[in-house]
């Protein structure tokens, strides 16, 4: 398994820029004290942060003892602990195989230091309070280890709103609680199971150590440093690049689960037996429209690897549509449509976005970013644009003011100089109201002309594309070449050529 991990060191933090500039430039090892110093700080950091203990193996990832304490971390009592497994290793190896050398330092050392802990001991159990609960030199069974963590006062989340459940069973939203500790605590259990990478989370886990601040006015210049740490703890460098970056940072994208990775029976009901029975009866009884249940979003849900989920998502899916009826913009009900659907398999979201769009009220552009996204998608895959196109032209005819008489994306002025005010101020201001439009417009570009743009190209409906394409001259050069790109994407280099002629004679008219 290789763990991705993504740097990012935002322009106005000059000094913690610093940190990483052996890195950013790619000086030779000798010249990167700081690499073992954020892995270090790095662990600290969870170990802080956690909710529950961390189990700190001063052992490479891919030792005997990291190994076997992950076949510990499975079992029924342990698991429900959720203690963080954290190897600390000796050496961080940079490049595959050690190519690239060895950092300077032995990370585990400090550790071993901070937490007053001997070369003799081979694992350790630290609170958040930095606190040695337990420590070992062999790795105890998993029975003796609970014993050993309940004697501490380590305690089961799971537990503790089990036993607040028997005194208040109508309690929907510690219902909830538990169903969301259930999942998550299934979903760790069957990809260790059965050997399955955890989804890439946007969350940078060094960012507690490199800091993130963004200068006031929008969008940030960041530099990213991008490495891999492998199963042997080798740490693997990628090229150093420049990239505009907002609140989300790109996540990487998961791999597709195989089909063959199922869990058997037995299995599957001792991992996801707890979860399903508490899901089944939320909606038994309906308690799922009252709370805030929602599920979040995956691309490729580890539910299929459970056929008692997703027996239960199949028989259950048909209560959420239901729902989306009497509600159909409502984010929490599409989330828990979606993850059902993709877990499930086959169902298509078009065919419930057409139902739900004859309803009076709901429109395409209500409904939440996520599922747009999905419903283009799912054009892509079945060739059916005719929706999309349907649905986008009327939001379409309202950016061009068409349809209301009012100035809108296509009417308003690309840049704005206000009349009051002088020097420096006037001028920041300027930039801001500048921002603002600038983000206004991509916005619009993003969730309405750029998809109606290729569900027209899709179904060679040249003549509105030509006429969309016309409309944004007045919007700048970039948004002509986003169109040819576009074009060019769409298989259709004919209509990338003519649209280029619009920033020709855009240019020449300058």
């Amino acid at each position: 398994m290789v763990l991705k991990y993504t740097y990012v060191c935002h322009g106005g933090d000059v000094l913690k820029l610093l940190l990483l500039l052996p890195l950013l430039v790619g000086l030779p090892l000798a010249a990167q004290p700081d690499l073992s110093n954020l892995f270090i700080q790095n662990i600290l950091n969870r170990v802080k942060s956690a909710s529950q203990p961390s189990l700190l193996v001063f052992e490479e990832t891919a030792s005997p003892t990291v190994q076997s304490f992950r076949k510990v971390l499975q079992d029924e009592a342990i698991s429900e602990l959720g203690l963080a497994l954290i190897p600390v290793p000796r050496e961080i190896q940079i490049g595959r195989g050690g190519s690239g050398g060895v950092a300077p330092g032995d990370p585990s050392i400090p550790i071993r230091r901070h937490f007053s802990i001997g070369g003799n001991v081979r694992w350790a159990v630290v609170d958040s309070k930095e606190q040695v609960l337990l420590s070992g030199s062999t790795v105890p069974n998993a029975n003796e280890f609970a014993q050993q963590l309940a004697s501490k006062g380590v305690q089961s989340p799971f537990k503790i709103l089990r036993d607040f459940l028997k005194t208040h069973p109508d309690h929907l939203d510690a219902h909830v609680e538990l169903l969301q500790l259930q999942q998550k605590n299934a979903d760790k259990r069957t990809r260790a199971e059965l050997d399955i990478e955890p989804e890439p989370t946007p969350q940078n886990p060094f960012q507690n150590v490199i800091g993130d601040s963004t200068p006031s006015g929008g969008q940030t210049v960041s530099r990213i440093v991008s490495f891999s740490v492998s199963a042997s703890g080798a740490l693997e460098s990628a090229p150093t690049n420049y990239r505009m970056v907002g609140s989300n940072a790109d996540t990487p994208k998961p791999r597709p689960i195989p089909e063959d990775k199922l869990l058997d029976t037995a299995t599957d009901l001792i991992f996801w037996g707890g979860y399903a029975e508490l899901l089944d009866r939320l909606f038994v009884a309906d308690d799922w429209l009252a709370v805030g249940l929602a599920f979040e979003k995956s691309e490729y849900p580890i539910e299929v690897c459970s056929p008692l989920v997703k027996g239960l998502y199949r028989r259950r899916i048909g209560q959420v549509e239901a729902a989306l009826e009497l509600a159909p913009s409502n984010a929490r009900f599409w989330s828990i449509w979606v993850r059902m659907a993709d877990t499930i398999g086959g169902r298509s979201i078009l065919t419930v976005a057409e139902r739900l769009a004859q309803l009076p009220g709901s429109t395409f552009v209500s409904w939440p970013e996520d599922v747009r996204e999905k419903l283009i998608t799912d054009a892509r895959t079945s060739g059916k644009w005719g929706f999309l196109v349907d649905s986008l032209w009327s939001q379409y005819e309202r950016l061009t003011g068409s349809a209301t008489g009012q100035p809108t994306f296509f009417s308003l002025p690309t840049t704005t100089t206000l009349t009051s005010g002088s020097g420096s101020n006037q001028t920041d201001m300027d930039a801001a109201v500048n921002r603002a439009l600038a983000g206004m417009y991509s916005q619009e570009w993003d969730s309405t002309i750029e998809p109606l743009l290729e569900a027209l190209i899709q179904m060679n409906d040249e003549g509105r594309a030509d006429a969309v394409v016309n409309k944004m001259k007045g919007r700048g050069d970039s948004y002509i070449q986003r169109a040819m790109g576009l074009a060019n994407k769409c298989n259709r280099p004919d209509l990338a050529q003519r649209w280029g002629f619009l920033v020709t004679e855009k240019e020449s008219a300058i």
